[in-house]
């Protein structure tokens, strides 16, 4: 995460007197981010590098692994 939430001693915060139901927003919100960035990774597969994916292919083949256990290629960015 970028940014840390704390609450400063010296100021008043209308945000921090909302307790759960704040923190409730702030994991929803978190969660939003990490979906798009989710989403952005499916959409983007052909940008990022897939050279990885290589080795497993080759373990499928070869059949050292059941390929039913595996579900759709999703590279991820490094």
């Amino acid at each position: 995460m970028a940014f840390r939430l704390h609450e400063r001693t010296l100021e008043d915060s209308v945000l921090f007197l909302g307790k759960r139901l704040f923190q409730q927003c702030v994991v929803d919100m978190y969660s939003m981010i990490e979906s798009q960035r989710l989403s952005w990774v499916r959409q983007n597969q052909a940008k990022i590098r897939s050279g990885s994916l290589l080795g497993l292919e080759e373990v499928v083949n070869r059949g050292d692994s059941d390929a039913s256990f595996i579900g759709s290629r999703v590279g991820f960015p490094a």
